[in-house]
């Protein structure tokens, strides 16, 4: 028998002729014609069953990627902002939304207490020196000495002994705090740097 591929239009078969001559008078052949597509119909069903399925797959992940992206990118834009503020000593709006991601949410509880710890450190020292000393690189501040000419200034209460005799711990604790808060804010406006408290005085210096 022979095998043979041939196309009618755009359709392929596959053709077998065979001869079953039973006698040398009766010459018979049988031609069996089959369409290609019968072969390969089902090949072709899974094939196109597998693309779809990978397409449909690819499609899914570039959606949710698409969807978590902005989850993840908007967080990351706020708390970027928020440690260059830190670094330049500019606080904004400390309001923000709680995140889907946990770990991003405890990084900017950690932002948040560098930022705070740095408001409370310039309540002491001079926003510029800090920035200077920031915008220095010079790291980890270390102790140590070096001759400076200063300007210091000791500041008290006037006959404070006799008000501490005269009120109660709670309303000289009041006291004490709205007087440090005015005068501290005196200070720092006018670049002093606040060494320290001593009772009811203040020693503040310049240079």
């Amino acid at each position: 028998s022979d095998m043979m591929s041939v196309r009618v239009k755009k359709d392929g078969y596959w053709v077998s002729i065979q001869d079953i001559s039973a006698t040398p008078e009766m010459h018979w052949r049988l031609v069996i014609v089959v369409p290609v597509s019968d072969y390969f119909s089902e090949v072709n069903k899974s094939r196109n069953l597998t693309i779809g399925i990978v397409v449909g797959i690819i499609v899914l992940i570039i959606s949710v990627t698409l969807g978590i992206l902005p989850l993840i990118m908007r967080p990351l834009a706020s708390l970027r902002d928020r440690v260059r503020g830190a670094t330049q000593l500019e606080f904004g709006d400390k309001t923000r939304k709680r995140g889907i991601i946990s770990e991003i949410d405890h990084l900017e509880d950690q932002v948040e207490a560098l930022s705070n710890a740095m408001v409370s450190f310039t309540k002491y020292i001079p926003k510029e020196v800090v920035k200077d000393m920031l915008a220095a690189g010079r790291g980890v501040a270390e102790l140590g000495m070096e001759p400076a000419h200063l300007c210091v200034m000791f500041s008290d209460i006037a006959k404070f002994t006799s008000i501490c005799e005269s009120v109660t711990p709670k309303d000289l604790s009041y006291l004490l705090n709205a007087y440090f808060s005015r005068c501290v804010g005196i200070l720092v406006r006018h670049n002093a740097t606040v060494d320290k408290f001593i009772g009811d005085a203040i020693m503040a210096f310049w240079g």
